[in-house]
């Protein structure tokens, strides 16, 4: 293995074939994570596609991206909720079209309880919408990724 400098993290997953469609990953000495296809593709549907595995993390580097930088900015929030729409040409994966065979479109929802100001919100999402790695990496590979950010008021 190469020697990193200290600032550099190396993430590690080991896949194994459970059936053609079906494959258990390990990721550090967590529980096993399952990726599998709908009967439609050839799968039995016992867990999530790899692609969907990407609006997984999407929500998830959503929810821990915020909190980080609220605190730091000190925002106060009480509920982050993430909705993600993803459309996927299947006749790129079938090969009977030549259209990418991710992601063409992303649509990103988060609906926030907060009664801070719309500028700071603002400020927020401009910090989210740098330091999320998993939104930069949809965002750069997804031309038609549309982010939408709605405020709920907090009830006092």
């Amino acid at each position: 293995m190469p020697n990193y400098p200290e600032y550099v993290t190396v993430d590690t997953a080991h896949g194994v074939m459970q059936t053609h469609a079906l494959t258990r990953v390990q990721v550090r000495d967590l529980s096993p994570v399952f990726v599998d296809e709908p009967p439609s593709r050839g799968g039995e549907d016992r867990a999530p596609t790899p692609m969907e595995h990407i609006l997984i993390g999407l929500c998830g580097c959503t929810t821990v991206t915020t909190s980080r930088l609220a605190k730091k900015i000190r925002f106060q929030f009480d509920h982050l909720e993430s909705f993600v729409e993803a459309e996927l040409d299947q006749r790129g994966l079938s090969g009977t079209a030549d259209v990418d065979v991710h992601y063409r479109a992303v649509r990103l929802t988060i609906l926030i309880t907060t009664n801070e100001s719309d500028a700071r919100l603002a400020r927020l999402q401009a910090l989210v919408d740098k330091y999320c790695p998993v939104h930069s990496f949809v965002k750069a590979a997804v031309a038609n990724y549309v982010v939408e950010w709605q405020k709920v008021d907090s009830v006092e």
